[in-house]
């Protein structure tokens, strides 16, 4: 709220020949007028806007308190939000005791951005086994019906792929539709009809990547392949489709599995395909992001892609330098063929397109940056990193939608400590809007 306080403004000195024209006019209680009026639009004029992560009170996501329940990606249906994750559901043994017992999807969605959560059964019950309830790769959201849900890390399950045919609020599992064997499955479609799936399908000594095409927005689905170059002695390949128009799509894999430069975790290859018939068939264009050119890269790769338009898309990965590996964020103005590296301050979370040259990420902390000219300057809407270290807790986001540049919710993982005590259900923050009051300005005006 603003508030005005004793507000008295400085005015530069005007000339007197115009305050002159201004008394031949204006005599007495008139120019009085004027100038408040003036005055006032001056103080508004230096009322600024503040954003902040509002922290909402923990949240059960519509299971009793001692079930750890963790929502890994949400998105916004037209209605309302939806959300999947995994929970442990545990019970209580003794004066105090906790303990888990078995492991399972969360599937549940909040018809008030957030603040409150219906729960909803899984079509399948997944043991305790993290590989079995890694579903929260994808929320993909046809029509405010029709959602898909992708997810798995080993083999194709059952609990892997899942759609909704109303909203979000009940799922059943499609995987018996698709025809073979598929690892790491990748869906993107164009319009809610026609769509795409990629995986790796694993062969003895040999590697496929494996596509799946529908017409009819995933009810039926055929396949083609695209052979692979065999790099390392591990076959399983994430590959990452994402339509550019109706027969346009980019393709981006990595292999995961084999560590570079002594430096853990990376990717040993990582390549960029584009197709130009909807997938069938596909050009290698390799590794093209300036300075880190090559066919086989091990210095730089992707992690998300977004495309505003057919040509213009924005990635967040990292890139190799001094010795170790740090953030970037790209641009691509050919449709994905060559990419800039244009910024190389935050580890993104989520981002999404708010126009062909407007684009808006948070990464871990609750830090939120934005571009307004395509990705030439960046600046914070949020610059602080007030999710971590709370109450002695540390905690990082997991997910988070932006409604708009201004409106956003983000879901935090599961709390714990430095001791490694979790906190169940972890909170959920709203991204607000307040304003500066006007500081005491002082004027005399004659």
């Amino acid at each position: 709220m603003m508030q005005f306080r004793n507000a008295r403004i400085t005015v530069t000195p005007v000339p007197s020949w115009i305050l002159y024209i201004f008394s031949f006019f204006m005599k007495g209680t008139t120019m009085k007028i004027l100038l408040s009026v003036i005055v006032i639009m001056l103080s508004y004029s230096s009322v600024q806007a503040q954003y902040y992560w509002e922290r909402l009170v923990d949240r059960d996501y519509g299971y009793n308190p001692i079930s750890h329940s963790v929502i890994r990606n949400i998105t916004w249906t037209g209605k309302y939000l939806i959300g999947a994750g995994w929970r442990n559901e545990s019970k209580r043994l003794g004066n105090g005791g906790i303990y888990d017992t078995a492991m399972t999807q969360y599937l549940g969605y909040s018809l008030d951005s957030g603040k409150t959560w219906t729960s909803v059964e899984p079509p399948i019950y997944a043991q305790k086994n993290t590989g079995g309830v890694n579903i929260d790769r994808q929320l993909i959201v046809l029509d405010t019906l029709n959602v898909i849900l992708c997810g798995g890390i080993s083999s194709l399950q059952k609990n892997h792929l899942l759609r909704s045919t109303d909203g979000g609020k009940s799922w059943f599992s499609f995987v018996d539709k698709i025809d073979g064997l598929i690892h790491h499955p990748r869906i993107s479609f164009f319009n809610n009809k026609k769509g795409i799936m990629a995986g790796s399908n694993l062969k003895w000594q040999t590697n496929q990547n494996v596509f799946y095409h529908t017409e009819d927005g995933g009810i039926t689905w055929t396949s083609s392949t695209m052979s692979q170059h065999r790099d390392t002695t591990s076959d399983l390949y994430y590959n990452n489709p994402i339509w550019l128009d109706s027969t346009t799509v980019f393709n981006y894999n990595y292999n995961m599995y084999q560590p570079i430069q002594g430096s853990g975790l990376s990717p040993h290859t990582f390549r960029t395909f584009i197709s130009y018939d909807a997938g069938y068939t596909w050009e290698q264009l390799g590794c093209r992001i300036n300075g880190y050119e090559g066919d086989s890269s091990r210095t730089a790769y992707f992690l998300k892609v977004y495309f505003s338009t057919s040509q213009k898309g924005y990635a967040f990965g990292r890139i190799y330098r001094n010795n170790g590996w740090i953030p970037a964020t790209f641009v691509t103005n050919n449709r994905g063929i060559s990419w800039t590296i244009v910024d190389t301050v935050d580890y993104p979370q989520d981002g999404r397109n708010l126009g062909q040259d407007t684009f808006v990420y948070v990464n871990w902390n609750g830090k939120i940056r934005y571009t307004v000219d395509g990705g030439t300057t960046w600046q914070y809407r949020v610059d602080s990193n007030i999710i971590s270290y709370i109450n002695n807790y540390y905690d990082y986001l997991n997910c988070a939608y932006f409604f708009s540049m201004d409106d956003a919710v983000a879901i935090s993982s599961m709390v714990k400590n430095s001791d490694g005590k979790t906190i169940e259900n972890p909170a959920i923050y709203r991204l607000r809007q307040g304003t500066v009051s006007v500081a005491e300005i002082e004027s005399t005006v004659e």
